[in-house]
């Protein structure tokens, strides 16, 4: 049996109106040869006959047997049971244009050093566009650009060599972190050596409706701050023997877009609490937590 060249995961809870689009979008793919899993997160609603409804052997419809709060566990298990070479995710409310996977299997046939291939996609907002996401560039020190610069890839735009991402362990599921896994795990891979390759066009569409999981909740920075201080720990202890000021910065930054949510919902005891945690981890730069709430004051002002 010849193994596809592409398994593209979509992991699904209760989208039944949603979810068919996506399906369609990879379905209308110019390139054809990919395998097409369906994880099925313990929907409720008629998932599974929508699914079943669509006629392609290429359609796998798989039940997570351990349904979970978070699609990184779904993620996981559609890794576990791809077979293609190359693998890409979509989130089940987005969508691809046609030519998506064409244009990525050249890319990574013409950069043969590249591990991972990234897209720009359209930001659209309620059924209409509203920009475009670019995301990367990539630079020498890539790793370095999304430690203290942010996240810069999109789970729907992103294809990474299978290998490579079987190798890595796939999202981490630890509960803190839960909702921020997919930054985490490109700053793995890219701490690996991993080169991502960037192409610059749109070959997506990010969609945000009333129910997408906002990154404005507190606490997805408060979760990227949990893993961004362990990979400074472990890189710039190599290099500082301590957290650097920039490094330390960073971690205040997340704090602060945090503490800032809440006290915008009027939320005062996770606020304090978590400028008091965050004193204790900076207890050697007290300048840090004053600078901190001289920001939040000032964004009252």
């Amino acid at each position: 049996m010849n193994l596809p060249i592409f398994s593209v995961i979509i992991t699904t809870y209760n989208r039944k109106d949603l979810l068919p689009h996506a399906i369609q979008s990879v379905l209308d793919q110019t390139f054809t040869d990919f395998e097409l899993l369906i994880i099925d997160n313990g929907s409720m609603d008629d998932t599974k006959s929508v699914v079943q409804s669509i006629k392609d052997n290429r359609i796998k419809y798989v039940l997570n047997p351990k349904p979970t709060q978070s699609c990184d566990a779904p993620r996981n298990l559609g890794i576990s049971l791809a077979q293609g070479e190359f693998i890409s995710f979509l989130d089940d409310d987005d969508i691809w244009h046609p030519k998506k996977l064409e244009k990525v299997e050249k890319a990574f046939d013409e950069n043969l050093d590249v591990g991972a291939v990234c897209h720009y996609e359209n930001k659209v907002v309620n059924g209409k566009i509203e920009g475009i996401l670019r995301y990367g560039p990539w630079c020498d020190h890539f790793y370095e650009k999304l430690l203290y610069e942010g996240n810069c890839l999109s789970p729907s735009a992103l294809t990474i060599k299978a290998d490579l991402l079987k190798k890595s362990g796939g999202f981490d599921l630890r509960k803190e972190i839960d909702g921020a896994a997919d930054y985490e795990l490109w700053l793995r891979l890219a701490a690996q050596g991993v080169k991502f390759y960037f192409i610059k066009e749109s070959l997506g569409e990010f969609r945000i409706t009333g129910n997408n999981r906002s990154m404005a909740d507190p606490t997805y920075s408060l979760k990227t701050a949990y893993f961004i201080k362990e990979h400074l720990l472990s890189y710039e202890e190599v290099i500082f023997f301590c957290i650097s000021r920039r490094g330390m910065w960073r971690v205040v930054c997340l704090y602060l877009i945090a503490l800032r949510a809440f006290l915008k919902r009027g939320d005062c005891k996770n606020m304090f609490k978590y400028i008091f945690q965050i004193s204790q981890i900076f207890i050697v730069r007290p300048f840090l937590i004053f600078n901190l709430c001289s920001r939040l004051l000032r964004t009252q002002a």
